[in-house]
C-alpha cells in the first residue's frame, strides 16, 4: 500500500520478497501430495473418462475406435412398452389363477425394430394393461437409481444422525459418559466383527431381530429374511 504522498512504505519490497519465498516453499511442501494426487487420481480420471467415448475392451485384440456417444446412448437407453392381455375369441385368456396372459417381451423385442436390443427393467399393472419399463442395460439404470435411492436416503439420515448424537454428547445429561462409551464403541471395533453382529442379528431363524419381534406379537409374527429379500436388505 503507498503512502499520501504516492511513494511505497518502508520495507514493503522486503514484504512482499518474504511472502513470495513463502509461497514457493508451501508449494515444494505440497508437491509430492499434488503430483500423487495428479498422477493417481486426476490422471486415471481423465482416462478413463477419454475411454468412454471409444468402443475399448481390456481383453479384446482389436484397435480401439472412437465411438462418440454411443456408449452413453446405450446406458441410458429407456423406453416404455405397454401389453393388452391375450384374447381368444373376444375373451381375455387367463391362467390357472386368474391372472391375464400377455405375450412375452422377449418376443416382441426381438421382432419389433423400436424395441431392438432392450430388456425388461421393471413391470407394473394399470388395470388389465401391463407397462413395462425396458432399458438397453437395465443392471447400470438399476444401479443408477440405488445410487439415487442410497444418496436421498442414507446422507440426509446419516448426517442429522450423526449431528444428533454429537449435540447428546456435549450436552450435560445423566449416563453422558455410558452414552459416550456406546458411541465411540464402533470406532474401535473392527468392521468385519461388526459385520459378523448384524448378519446374525437379521439371521431369518435364530437372529435376534426376528426373535424380538415374534415375542412382542405373542408368536404371530412370521420370520423375515432380512438379508435375503432385496426390498427389506
Amino acid at each position: 500500500m503507498a503512502t499520501v504522498d504516492g511513494t511505497p512504505p518502508e520495507g514493503s519490497s522486503t514484504n512482499g520478497q518474504i511472502a513470495a519465498t513463502q509461497r514457493k516453499f508451501a508449494l515444494l511442501l505440497a508437491s509430492p501430495a499434488l503430483i500423487g494426487l495428479t498422477v493417481f487420481l486426476i490422471l486415471p480420471f481423465l482416462l478413463a473418462l477419454g475411454l468412454t467415448f471409444t468402443d475399448q475392451r481390456l481383453l479384446s485384440p482389436n484397435e480401439t475406435e472412437f465411438v462418440g456417444l454411443r456408449n452413453y446412448s446405450r446406458l441410458l437407453s429407456v423406453t416404455v412398452l405397454t401389453q393388452d392381455p391375450l384374447e381368444d375369441g373376444g375373451k381375455v385368456v387367463r391362467t390357472d389363477s386368474g391372472a391375464p396372459r400377455y405375450q412375452r417381451v422377449r418376443e416382441i423385442t426381438r421382432h419389433t425394430p423400436r424395441y431392438e436390443g432392450f430388456r425388461p427393467l421393471t413391470a407394473f399393472h394399470i388395470g388389465d394393461t401391463r407397462v413395462h419399463i425396458l432399458a438397453k442395460d437395465p443392471t447400470f439404470i438399476r444401479s443408477l437409481l440405488n445410487t439415487f435411492l442410497f444418496s436421498f436416503m442414507v446422507v440426509p439420515l446419516q448426517c442429522a444422525l450423526a449431528l444428533g448424537m454429537a449435540l447428546l454428547v456435549d450436552q450435560q445429561v445423566r449416563g453422558r459418559n455410558i452414552f459416550r462409551t456406546i458411541y465411540f464403541a464402533p470406532v474401535v471395533v473392527s468392521m468385519v466383527v461388526v459385520s459378523i453382529l448384524w448378519v446374525m442379528l437379521y439371521n431369518k431363524d435364530v437372529g435376534l431381530v426376528n426373535k424380538a419381534f415374534s415375542v412382542i406379537s405373542l408368536g404371530l409374527f412370521d420370520p423375515v429374511d432380512w438379508l435375503g429379500n432385496p426390498v427389506t436388505a
